[in-house]
């Protein structure tokens, strides 16, 4: 598995196609103002921006059904990104799926979503949800058709280690799968993720793929987490599992399954699985080593900003 996602990594290095924005990223959130809000409102103008959120997220989404949510501590998912958007007048939705379902189960669903909504959308996808939207995008023409740009965030397109280990580990899968179940999936729902699962999926469809990628404009956004004094981040301990085993991560997903072979393409260091989509200031216990690592203060608006704006570069 390490040679696969090693030469999965250096292909994408080598694709005419693939584009490496990471500097163009930096300079850009860095030189932020008013007038990239303008400039983004009316390239995005009769569109609607679509969330689509990954894994377990309806455990920290406000209001949602789950016998367990952890919203008040960790955040609305997707929030800062929903009211920066209104607060500019940029239309925008965020469909909730069973997020514990499977991939093939909850792009059914996104599908039916979708529909609803009129107009030309820009998709932006976190985790799983990346995985569910490239799934519309092979079934669905008229939605490959309105699809204006996409941006895929910290997604396993190949599939996750960590997924792997705790549906296959003995000891952890039985309790694994009856937290899946109490929040309404099933271990299916993990292992559609999983490494095997992916790779046969990519091998399926392999070349559809990679036609309907270069005909969308899909910016992939891959980051990870160095291992260094102090509690650089929550998830510090899967981080350390993956390093062990598959390389850089950023606590859930490995940096060599989280791009494809095509497509514009950003990796940034120090920001882990969660801090894009959730608010981590309850949990911040010491301050005085947090605050070293930007991941403890990752500005969400900030980032959709600039993700956006690289994004829909094409649409002026």
């Amino acid at each position: 598995m390490k040679t696969v996602l090693l030469i999965l990594t250096i292909l994408s290095s080598l694709v005419i196609n693939a584009k490496n924005l990471s500097e163009d990223y930096s300079r850009t959130k860095k030189s932020l103002s008013k007038l990239h809000e303008v400039e983004l409102k009316s390239r995005l103008k009769d569109m609607t921006v679509v969330l689509l959120p990954g894994i377990l997220s309806e455990t920290v989404i406000d209001g949602s059904k789950q016998p367990l949510n952890f919203s008040l501590l960790l955040g609305d998912y997707f929030k800062d990104y929903m009211t920066w958007l209104d607060s500019v007048g940029i239309k925008n939705t965020r469909i909730i799926v069973e997020s514990e379902d499977t991939v093939e189960n909850n792009s059914k669903f996104i599908v039916d979503q979708l529909r609803k909504i009129k107009g030309d959308i820009v998709v932006v996808t976190h985790s799983k949800g990346g995985n569910e939207f490239l799934d519309v995008l092979l079934s669905e023409k008229s939605i490959r058709k309105r699809t204006k740009g996409w941006i895929a965030m910290q997604t396993p397109f190949y599939g996750a280690y960590i997924a792997d280990f705790f549906a296959n580990t003995r000891g952890l899968r039985i309790g694994t799968e009856w937290v899946f179940t109490f929040f309404g999936g099933s271990l299916d729902g993990l292992k559609s993720v999983g490494t095997q699962k992916m790779n046969k999926y990519h091998k399926l469809n392999k070349s559809k793929i990679k036609k309907i990628v270069q005909d969308i404009n899909l910016l992939q956004y891959v980051t990870y987490i160095k291992n260094e004094f102090g509690p650089e981040s929550p998830l510090e301990s899967l981080r350390d599992l993956i390093l062990s085993k598959r390389g850089r991560n950023d606590g859930l997903v490995e940096v060599g399954s989280a791009y494809l072979p095509y497509g514009n393409y950003i990796v940034d260091d120090g920001v882990d699985h969660l801090a894009t989509v959730l608010n981590f200031k309850h949990l911040r216990l010491l301050p005085s080593v947090v605050n070293r690592y930007k991941n403890w203060n990752f500005n969400r608006v900030e980032h959709i900003k600039t993700l956006l704006y690289l994004n829909t570069s094409k649409l002026k």
